[in-house]
């Protein structure tokens, strides 16, 4: 992990095929332009570690979960609707 960071996430998403790279890639860049460089992102494919989705109680994918800030928050990820998912986790303002 990072030193300094303000966010870790943990997105859980169903396979890592060439959709759900370019997906992540764009999310990242959004995350880098949001925050910096002060995160940390885990990207868990479900299918590869189903344990982890369960100790998480993961029911839809993609859903990202915010450890840090506290308190932690689980959002379901909608890539195509970049407001919504800054508000999930309260990266803007609402307005």
């Amino acid at each position: 992990m990072k030193q300094n960071c303000t966010h870790i996430l943990r997105l859980y998403v169903t396979g890592i095929d060439d959709d759900n790279k370019e997906a992540i890639s764009l999310f990242e860049k959004m995350l880098k332009s949001k925050l910096g460089e002060n995160y940390t992102l885990e990207t868990i494919d479900i299918l590869a570690n189903p344990d982890l989705a369960n100790n998480d109680k993961i029911i839809a994918t993609p859903t990202l979960i915010r450890t840090l800030p506290s308190p932690a928050q689980k959002v379901i990820v909608d890539f195509n609707n970049e407001k919504k998912l800054l508000l999930g986790m309260e990266l803007v303002l609402e307005g």
